[in-house]
């Protein structure tokens, strides 16, 4: 099937981050473990809250398995928000499996932290790149529900912007599963940790309360309206990083494929190498939970619809 075949993995995350870096151990093991593959050749199509990625993977790739798409499940929320732009429809794709990397943990520079419980004071900005990321929507429900006080600022490009953004003060606020991007920014004195998304606090940031565990602790619940689009906008972080094929791949194909990403996941090799450049706590996602994120994620009704979309408008947020 991929005897002496040549391969490529598309990827919508930035050249040299963790996702890319995630990226190319990827397709690494792939070359590894894939029978017959000659080689897997990593192309960046970056931007657009990956969405520039995911049109171009869907535009262009052929469903031979010669061509794969390694992703950042923002996509989803970017295929919901992003109007007559996004010409791709991440349900389409063969869902070949996934990466939960732990939960999500915003971070604030320590000279504003205050500020966050200080109406009178300057808002906390918080950076983005299209104003989609799941800490965008953590911030919302604690500005509406915990008072905080923020400030939005999207327009960034990435991740590693962000991060940059974030030393340079012109945001105060980030949120990431990327663990080595986390740990750099405590390490350095540039940002503590703020508060985390997950039913539990993960096992790497134990004095990190939850978002759930500040609502539970002030006695706020959402509304049913805010509860089923924040639902909704927050499906995605059960699979964060998202495996595809292209539409239309041959079920053999698509098996074959699987079955090699199990083996990849448990490499030992493969373990250690992410556990240093995104997360050690990281754990498989199936192709059928990595289904049931997107359908969750990308299903939208009218009544949610609109819900997000007045949220957003009142925050100063894109709408489309």
């Amino acid at each position: 099937m991929y005897k002496d075949a040549d391969v490529t993995l598309m990827t919508s995350f930035n050249p040299g981050g963790g996702g890319d870096q995630t990226t190319r151990l990827l397709a690494q093991m792939l070359e590894r473990h894939l029978p017959g593959v000659s080689s897997v050749q990593v192309e960046n199509h970056q931007g657009g809250g990956h969405g520039v990625g995911a049109n171009y993977f869907a535009q262009h790739a052929e469903p031979d398995g010669m061509t794969l798409f390694y992703t950042n499940a923002v996509v989803l929320q970017t295929f919901v928000s992003g109007g007559a732009a996004i010409t791709f429809d991440p349900r389409d794709f063969v869902m070949l499996g996934g990466f939960n990397l732990g939960n999500r943990v915003l971070v604030v520079r320590p000279e504003v932290k205050d500020n966050i419980n200080n109406p009178q004071a300057e808002p906390v900005i918080v950076g983005d790149t299209n104003g989609v990321r799941g800490h965008v929507a953590m911030t919302l429900i604690a500005a509406d529900y915990l008072d905080h006080n923020y400030k939005w600022n999207y327009g960034y490009t990435g991740g590693n912007d962000l991060v940059l953004a974030l030393e340079r003060g012109e945001i105060d606020v980030y949120g990431s599963i990327n663990r080595v991007d986390l740990k750099n920014l405590v390490d350095s004195g540039t940002a503590v940790p703020l508060f985390q998304y997950g039913d539990e606090r993960s096992a790497d940031y134990p004095d990190t309360p939850t978002l759930q565990e500040l609502l539970a602790d002030k006695g706020v619940t959402l509304s049913p309206e805010d509860d089923a689009a924040y639902g909704q906008w927050l499906a995605a972080e059960r699979a964060q990083h998202l495996f595809f094929a292209p539409e239309g791949t041959p079920d053999d194909i698509a098996n074959c494929l699987r079955e090699t990403f199990v083996a990849i996941t448990e490499d030992p090799e493969f373990d250690e190498r992410l556990g240093i450049v995104l997360s050690k706590v990281w754990r498989r996602v199936s192709p059928e939970v990595e289904g049931d994120v997107v359908v969750k994620a990308t299903t939208v009704s009218d009544a949610i619809d609109a819900r997000l979309k007045a949220i957003r408008e009142e925050h100063g947020l894109p709408v489309d």
